[in-house]
């Protein structure tokens, strides 16, 4: 999230007729004895939402014009940016529920309603879904985020069955909890908030797509402060972006960055190093450099995402080297070994290994489409 913040390292993320039941394609909805059997299920678990107090909004205020939000540990990080001329809200959560209770504590906490964009640093449903909450302003994104959104409510019928998994495993730990401690809190909060979720998709509720799209950078004025938007290159995701706000030295970067995670990309991603460099030298060494860090899930701080900048740089130097030599992926690793002692980062030596390698697989198969036969 951002430098003050320790946090929790991320945990791991049916009922069935007799009778089939014909569906068009690609609608997920369950038919009514399947809802009703599940909902059946899932109350018995734990008390039905609706005004459900467990659900929980948390906030902390960076300055007087920015908030940062969030429901529990592992949710993504909501940020508000007040302006003479408006609010902007970047990644409005999960659900719809959950952002609805979001925008609310926003609007209590700057005492004004007038939210004027909201920002997707890029197409995770769990930055998302939310938007449905903020279907009255405009949505920004850049332009590679829409068509994953409609990727993500196409595969509905293979995510839900996992989210209910998932949801069912927290509740079922949630009873080994002590009532009121701190995990118990976090954890019940994270239970209503995927239960919302799950409730909204199955009832048809699906994300506003992104209404203004970019592709390198755009600029939104709010009057006494200005969010400038950035795309970062494929990486995380094909529409990545950050949300740098130089009068409050704010930069925003999405889940490009982890506390507990050291991989740039997904394996077999495609990866543009070179543009990566280019943003964060630009962001992390000019005269607007930011104090502020938000990150998605965990905060790295200003620190800690210098030295992942730098060894970004190590890595693809290195893998430069090696792929004008013809050589491999150990030999990469012998140039360039895991890093131990990143500032910021939350993780076993074993997890630090594993990842350091998927991250020097990607950049050598990068680096040596450009690079030239081996003599």
């Amino acid at each position: 999230m951002f430098q003050t913040t320790q946090p929790v390292p991320t945990t791991a993320r049916r009922a069935q007729e007799s009778r089939p039941v014909t569906r068009a394609p690609g609608d997920t909805t369950l038919p009514p004895m399947r809802r009703m059997v599940f909902a059946l299920c899932v109350g018995l678990a734990l008390p039905a939402l609706g005004s459900d107090p467990k659900m929980t909004v948390r906030v902390e205020r960076l300055s007087e014009r920015v908030l940062v939000l969030h429901t529990h540990e592992t949710a993504a990080r909501t940020v508000a940016i007040a302006g003479r001329n408006g609010v902007l809200v970047v990644d409005p959560g999960m659900a719809r529920e959950q952002a609805r209770r979001i925008r609310e504590r926003i609007e209590r906490e700057f005492g004004r309603k007038d939210i004027r964009s909201v920002v997707n640093t890029h197409h995770h449903f769990d930055h998302t879904l939310g938007n449905s909450a903020f279907e009255d302003v405009p949505i920004v994104a850049h332009e590679n985020c829409a068509p994953k959104m409609r990727s993500f409510v196409a595969g509905l019928d293979r995510f839900l069955p996992r989210r209910r998994e998932r949801t069912a495993r927290d509740e079922a730990r949630l009873r080994t909890l002590a009532v009121g401690s701190a995990a118990y809190g976090d954890l019940s909060s994270r239970i209503a908030v995927n239960r919302a979720m799950i409730a909204e998709l199955e009832t048809g509720v699906r994300p506003p797509l992104p209404t203004r799209t970019f592709d390198d950078r755009l600029t939104l004025e709010l009057g006494t402060v200005h969010a400038h938007l950035i795309w970062y290159g494929h990486a995380h995701t094909a529409g990545d972006i950050l949300v740098h706000v130089p009068e409050e030295k704010l930069l925003i970067v999405g889940d490009l960055f982890f506390a507990d995670g050291l991989e740039f990309a997904f394996p077999n991603s495609r990866v543009d190093v070179p543009r990566w460099l280019s943003v964060l030298d630009a962001l992390l060494d000019g005269p607007e450099a930011p104090r502020h860090i938000v990150a998605g899930h965990g905060g790295i701080g200003l620190d800690g995402l210098r030295a992942r900048r730098d060894g970004i740089r190590a890595l693809w130097e290195g893998a430069q080297v090696i792929a004008k030599r013809g050589a491999d992926v150990d030999a990469l690793l012998e140039l360039c070994p895991t890093p131990r002692d990143l500032p910021g980062l939350e993780l076993d030596d074993a997890t630090k290994e594993r990842e350091h390698r998927a991250n020097a697989s990607l950049f050598l198969a990068a680096a040596q489409k450009d690079a030239p036969a081996p003599q």
